[in-house]
């Protein structure tokens, strides 16, 4: 028997993260496992089993390690080379829903199904700040490039900014506004002029 597609076989494909150094991205499903895939050979490399679906997946800026937010909350840390256990973190009971590294790869920002943001300090391998108020399941999550500040966007289209590391929720003016490392909020100043007016 010939094997001739391989992929996520059960539920939904929810995270997908792509590697700063190499050609390969990693994808996560509702199916368990952790995929590694190659673009330059347009095949699957790797499949790493998981405990729980997953629903978020991040590589550090250094592309050292690869990072899965789970169903049951756990976050589990693993080498991007040898796929080797290299830690959990674990403060939810809720789905982590958003992942992503600081860009100085100092800390690891996670959002959870309930409407929080916990993050942790890489070095110490704790939580050292919990942004609150959102309204919402938290689904984009972006970094500044001095790793001082988190921007997010909920379900309920909010726009919110959180200090880092502790969390604190903060207001920014137009004339203060930070530049991003990332630009995946799908609300901001940024994308002002995508949305309808009343959407």
């Amino acid at each position: 028997m010939v094997v001739l597609v391989r992929g996520h076989s059960q539920g939904e494909l929810w995270g997908l993260a792509h590697d700063p150094i190499t050609s390969t991205f990693a994808t996560i499903s509702d199916d368990a496992t952790l995929r590694i895939w190659n673009m330059d050979m347009q095949e699957m490399m790797y499949i790493k089993e998981l405990p729980f679906g997953g629903r978020a997946v991040a590589y550090s800026n250094n592309g050292k390690y690869i990072v899965v937010g789970l169903l049951n909350g756990k976050i589990l840390f693993f080498s991007s080379e040898t796929m080797e256990s290299k830690g959990e973190l674990s403060n939810r009971n809720t789905e982590i829903t958003v992942l992503k590294f600081s860009p100085d790869d100092r800390y690891l920002a996670a959002a959870s199904k309930d409407r929080e943001i916990d993050i942790y300090s890489t070095t110490k391998e704790c939580r050292v700040g919990v942004g609150k108020g959102s309204s919402a399941t938290i689904v984009h999550l972006d970094w500044d490039i001095s790793s001082k500040i988190v921007r997010i966007n909920s379900m309920a289209r909010e726009v919110l900014y959180f200090e880092a590391p502790r969390g604190k929720r903060v207001f920014i003016s137009k004339d203060n506004m930070p530049e991003w490392k990332t630009l995946t909020c799908t609300m901001s100043d940024d994308t002002k002029g995508v949305w309808w007016v009343y959407s």
